[in-house]
């Protein structure tokens, strides 16, 4: 699903340049050179070409960040951010960019700030934003010796959003076993008649159906008090037990409460039917609540925490970075690179570029999504992205893959377990080896 021929072209063609005289108007592409380059320019002051990757995609969030470099630069006219959004490509284009040593001097780390950039970022521990990292957060971002890998301007704390209303008309209490999430999905299909799809997944972008996984994951193998956490990170994993995960994504597509056109549909039209009132979940987490609210202000939409799959445990949510951005320790402009990431974090401007979409990484800056969320789930556990902390490096594109393939009838649910063992094993194996040389 990758396309790494076009890597080139396509890093080009997507770098704009922002400047200070903008005033906010219109953006102009650039084809400068590296942005590690620097002259002089304007009496004594030097001019810094500051380079900075976004995995923003989202025109929102795009705008978002748009915004606050427009305003960084006019309060900096010495310094010039050259801004580049790969979209999806911004796994593959950074891989190049790590293995030729040619790192933007700013980038977001999406996930993997310690495991795959933590070689490549400065150390963040002394900047004045420090203090105010969110504990919820802190040991994403920060190793034992208390290196501080990235500024974490956002961070995630996922679980199932449902339209309230929804389950109001229908009498159904937010569930807190996998039980009475099933019934509460048959419910739904029952009483409206098939008019509402109880849960959407856009299965056609891949990505969606590995959600599924990565999420439920967590309270079928790892929260539990007799968990597989262990097995998962020395190798002695038994997949065989991820065949109950691909059996209840194939329960679930059969009887109804996935969409039909699962693997035709688009994340884009999950937030158009939930808007439309016709979606009573998504498990998307937050990302999908600013878009849904877009397309209709008025709908009332919360989050509750994924339910439980094993007795005796409790609700969980998962959670990880969100918007986080590092900086590339050999950069020649560590200087300009650490004011820009002050100026992301003065709560003003890390408000402006989350939106309402995430819950702020800083606990000085103020946050809509607390009432995003259902109070069941205050005071509960916040676990790791599955496969960022369990999986080997490659993994997350195997599991999507093979989800489509089981809905499509191409695998079944055994054969699904099978590939995810060799392919875990192959590509821990790469891992461990690249580790060791």
């Amino acid at each position: 699903m990758k396309r790494p021929a076009l890597l080139s072209a396509m890093a080009l063609s997507a770098v704009l340049l922002l400047n200070a005289c903008s005033g906010g108007g219109s953006d102009s592409a650039s084809m400068q050179p590296s942005a590690s380059s620097s002259g002089s320019a304007g009496g004594d002051q030097k001019q810094v070409k500051l380079s900075f990757f976004s995995t923003a995609s989202e025109d929102s969030l795009v705008q978002n960040y748009r915004k606050v470099l427009d305003a960084f630069m006019e309060e900096n006219p010495n310094i010039k951010v050259e801004v580049t959004f790969p979209g999806a490509d911004y796994e593959n284009i950074m891989k190049v960019k790590m293995a030729s040593k040619d790192i933007p001097d700013v980038f977001q780390t999406h996930g993997w700030a310690k495991a795959r950039y933590g070689s490549f970022l400065e150390d963040l521990r002394d900047e004045p934003w420090a203090e105010f990292v969110s504990p919820s957060i802190k040991d994403v971002v920060t190793d034992e010796d208390g290196k501080l890998y990235a500024l974490p301007i956002t961070q995630q704390k996922s679980g199932i959003n449902y339209n309230v209303d929804l389950l109001q008309e229908y009498g159904i209490a937010v569930p807190t076993t996998w039980e009475q999430f099933v019934a509460a999905c048959e419910t739904i299909l029952q009483k409206s008649g098939g008019q509402v799809t109880p849960i959407h997944i856009g299965g056609s972008d891949s990505w969606p159906l590995g959600v599924w996984y990565n999420m439920l994951a967590i309270p079928y193998l790892i929260s539990p008090t007799d968990n597989s956490a262990p097995q998962l990170l020395d190798g002695s994993f038994d997949w065989h037990k991820w065949d109950y995960l691909s059996e209840q994504l194939r329960l679930f597509y059969e009887k109804g409460y996935l969409n039909k056109d699962v693997l035709t549909a688009k994340y884009v039209d999950s937030s158009q039917l939930m808007a439309q009132g016709k979606i009573a979940f998504t498990l998307y987490g937050s990302g999908i609540v600013p878009e849904v609210q877009r397309l209709n202000p008025d709908i009332h939409l919360s989050m509750m925490p994924i339910p439980t799959m094993v007795a005796g445990d409790k609700p969980v949510w998962t959670g990880g970075e969100g918007d986080t951005v590092g900086i590339f320790k050999d950069s020649p402009n560590k200087d300009a690179a650490r004011k820009l990431l002050s100026f992301f974090a003065e709560p003003d401007n890390a408000k402006t570029i989350s939106g309402s979409s995430l819950e702020p990484g800083l606990t000085n800056v103020p946050s809509d999504m607390k009432d995003a969320y259902t109070d069941l789930g205050e005071e509960l556990r916040i676990f790791p992205v599955f496969d960022r902390d369990f999986l080997p490096n490659g993994m997350w594109d195997v599991m999507c893959k093979n989800a489509q393939d089981l809905l499509a009838g191409g695998i079944t649910t055994a054969e699904f377990s099978s590939n995810m063992a060799r392919e875990y094993e192959r590509l821990r194996n790469q891992q461990q080896s690249s580790q060791q040389q």
